[in-house]
């Protein structure tokens, strides 16, 4: 902290002021002093003798000190004196300033600028040279210190309302336009104690902004927010009944203009006249301006701290949070005080407020309070739940070790469990995530019947959705609800499953309640969603330290409320670990729906041969008869390329098989038929499919025939013609045929017609010829011999 810089000006002889001419000038100044101190000091804070009473030459005496203050940037403060004759001369006019500056705060200490008049360190000489001393920072007060200033205020009648008036002006920001205050006195004195009474009540960096002057002739040109005038050197420019534009106070008519006075400016200066020790009110209103609150809730703190009054209850909020954002070093030293006056009105408070005082004081930083601010908190908290009101949005955290015993947990847990007695449903539900919050230990079996009471109705309840992450003794609480659900399965297996499948997760397979929800959780999804179901419960199942067991009773769940589809039975058929079974219930109730909706395919019975193949299923009747009828099919289509083949094994073979089962195996048997050695059982096969295989054959037996095939084919495509029972399919196939003998060379044409020969197929054999004899088509030698032969 520097001191304050020193300037001394007055009229000086030739070579006394800094100048070193004669005149009105700087006589001295101390060293730190600069250019632009002595600029402010000159524009400023300069005795301003009157003309008048120059010219009436009226006695020295007669002529009152000046006092005069500037803030900024740069703070100075001067004391004036009128000297009379010139130094070098006779004429009047000469007048000592001496001033003060610093543009360090810290340098007035606590006192205001107006406290330094009559303090000792001023003077009313010329310094022996022009360099002077500095005079040393924090200097004590002249006159008007603190309890001067208070008692003076005090025995004025109208104290509190002047000084309200006075307060109110001056603690308006300064824009440029702010009002000014003009005081009509004929003594510095009284002025200076009505600007220290005012500025004591604000905080002391603002109150070193406010400039003033005592006295000036010059008002209009002032840029001081105070200004006095003397009545005996002009007519004052303004008057309590003609402000003009200032708050005009008249020290000499006792009378003032009228002013707007604010409710904060009235308190303090109530406060002010009415204490007994005025330090304690300038200590709340530092603490108030640099509380870094608005001003009437900075100015509710202050009170609170140091003068211990109670706030409105509407600026409980900020005070409160004051405790955790305010600046720390004013936290430190109000804190405890603040945090111990809510502490002790804890049942009056909101719980909003409540929590913000507990986020100050559950780490001890205020000891002793935490613990009464903590069981205020729950109680309320309680009380809320139960009135279902909302809960507390952030987390709890822990009070600090120091502060909480094992007694105050018990006395925690006693007011939770009374509360959860006197509640039900989802007000119980509410109490319960507060003790969880809380780290309340409640456990189930300390409750008593109330808590059964409360499982039952959440049973019955599932969209309650209940959020029950933080409740103490959560698992005691599934565990009660799982088995309550349990005997609800017994009547309603579906319901219960479908009702909490999405809140409750399956653990066992094996489990009663577990297996219609893994049911439930199937039949309820739709889509892709069910494979990721499907990839969810295997992995339960997996982890299981008995894998085997739960694979097998997952696979006797999962579609007890739905349809099988293939890709998901695949999936555990894929998953399942060895001795794992896939349950035959499934997979025949997979294979009837597909069979019922006409869409069996291969795949479908592929999956059913490859699980019993792996000994992975046992399979139920209806599923065994199509596995067996499959085979059968399968090998019908095998035989069939065979020539020793019998045609009446073949028929009787495909008369057993079911028609889905035929269905499914239809192109398989046309394909086998295209390569079939007897062509009575191409026909006989064919007549035992529907149209449109038959047109299939047709279709596939035209391309055959584009490929010049052998003449047993083109003779077996003859007997379709005569034989088979679609008309379509025999004029298709006729058609191919007729175009291939008109291009045939003699020796395939007759080879067509012994082939039909050989099979005795006498019909197809004499059409073959209508065929010859219509497109005049030549028979070979050999064939007329032998046809003239028979």
């Amino acid at each position: 902290m520097n001191d304050f810089g020193t300037l001394i000006y007055t009229d000086c002889r030739p070579g006394q002021g800094l100048s070193g001419g004669a005149g009105l000038q700087f006589q001295a100044a101390s060293s730190d002093v600069d250019g632009d101190a002595m600029a402010i000091v000159q524009r400023h804070l300069l005795y301003e003798p009157p003309s008048t009473w120059m010219r009436d030459q009226r006695p020295v005496g007669d002529y009152p000190p000046s006092f005069a203050h500037v803030g900024g940037d740069r703070y100075a403060t001067a004391a004036g004196v009128y000297l009379g004759q010139e130094a070098n001369g006779t004429r009047e006019g000469n007048q000592l300033t001496h001033a003060v500056t610093t543009d360090d705060p810290r340098a007035y200490g606590i006192l205001r600028p107006a406290q330094l008049f009559g303090a000792s360190f001023w003077t009313s000489k010329p310094a022996g040279a022009t360099r002077c001393e500095a005079v040393p920072a924090e200097p004590p007060p002249g006159v008007l210190d603190t309890e001067a200033v208070h008692e003076f205020v005090r025995r004025h009648p109208d104290g509190p309302r002047l000084l309200a008036a006075l307060l109110s002006v001056l603690s308006r920001p300064d824009d440029g336009q702010a009002q000014q205050v003009l005081f009509v006195a004929d003594q510095v004195e009284p002025v200076l104690t009505w600007v220290a009474a005012a500025t004591l009540l604000m905080p002391h960096r603002q109150a070193l902004d406010i400039g003033f002057k005592v006295f000036t002739t010059t008002p209009s040109r002032s840029s001081q927010r105070v200004l006095a005038v003397h009545p005996g050197w002009d007519e004052p420019p303004a008057s309590a009944d003609r402000p003009g534009g200032y708050l005009v106070v008249d020290l000499l008519a006792g009378r003032w203009s009228e002013a707007v006075t604010t409710p904060l400016a009235e308190a303090w200066a109530e406060t002010f006249c009415a204490a007994d020790d005025p330090f304690d009110v300038t200590d709340a209103v530092e603490l108030a301006g640099a509380s870094r609150l608005e001003p009437e809730e900075g100015a509710a703190l202050a009170r609170l701290a140091v003068l211990g009054e109670q706030p409105a209850p509407r600026h409980h909020g900020r005070i409160v949070g004051w405790l955790t954002d305010g600046p720390p070093d004013q936290v430190e030293t109000y804190g405890p005080a603040v945090a111990a006056t809510f502490a002790e009105h804890v049942a009056d408070l909101r719980v909003e407020l409540l929590r913000e005082l507990d986020r100050a004081t559950h780490a001890g930083r205020f000891p002793g309070q935490a613990v009464p601010v903590r069981m205020a908190l729950l109680n309320a908290e309680l009380r809320d739940a139960a009135a279902l009101r909302p809960p507390r949005p952030d987390v709890v955290p822990n009070v600090a070790r120091q502060e909480w015993t094992d007694q105050d947990t018990h006395h925690a847990l006693r007011a939770t469990l009374e509360a959860l007695r006197a509640t039900t449903g989802p007000a119980f539900a509410a109490t319960l995530t507060v003790a969880g919050d809380y780290g309340v230990p409640v456990r189930l079996g300390l409750i008593g019947p109330q808590a059964f009471a409360f499982v039952s109705h959440w049973a019955r309840n599932p969209l309650a959705a209940y959020s029950i992450s933080s409740w103490p003794a959560r698992l005691e609480f599934l565990d009660a609800l799982r088995d309550s659900l349990d005997e609800l399965v017994e009547t309603d297996p579906r319901g219960v499953g479908e009702a909490w499948c999405r809140r409750l997760t399956p653990m066992d397979a094996t489990a009663r309640l577990d297996g219609v929800l893994i049911g439930a959780r199937m039949s309820t999804a739709a889509g892709p969603e069910r494979l990721t179901v499907v990839g969810e419960l295997i992995r339960m199942a997996a982890a299981h330290h008995d894998p085997v067991e739960q694979f097998t009773a997952l696979a006797a769940n999962l579609w007890r409320f739905t349809q099988p589809a293939r890709p998901e039975l695949d999936e555990l058929r894929k998953a399942m670990p060895p001795g794992a079974a896939m349950h035959a219930g499934a997979v025949e109730k997979y294979l009837m729906f597909r069979v019922q909706s006409g869409a069996l395919d291969r795949a479908d019975l592929d999956l059913a041969h490859r699980l019993a193949d792996d000994r992975r299923l046992n399979p139920a009747q209806y599923t065994r008869d199509l596995m067996r009828e499959d085979a059968a099919m399968r090998d019908v289509c095998g035989r069939l390329t065979d020539p020793d083949t019998k045609d009446a094994a073949v028929l009787r073979a495909i008369d057993q098989v079911s028609a889905p089962i035929r269905r499914l195996h239809q192109a398989s048997l046309v394909d086998a038929l295209l390569s079939a050695g007897s062509a009575a059982t191409v026909v006989a096969v064919l007549n035992k499919l529907p149209p449109v295989a038959q047109r299939r054959y047709a279709d596939l037996a035209v391309e055959v025939l584009k490929d010049k095939p052998a003449p047993p084919f083109v003779a077996t495509a003859m007997a379709v013609v005569v034989g088979a029972k679609d008309v379509q399919a025999q004029d298709t196939v006729w058609a191919a045929v007729n175009k291939w003998a008109r291009w045939a060379p003699t020796s395939q044409v007759d080879g067509v017609s012994t082939a039909l020969d050989e099979q005795d197929l006498t019909t197809a054999l004499d059409q073959w010829h209508k065929l010859l004899d219509h497109n005049k088509i030549r028979r070979g030698r050999a064939w007329l011999r032998r046809s003239k032969g028979k």
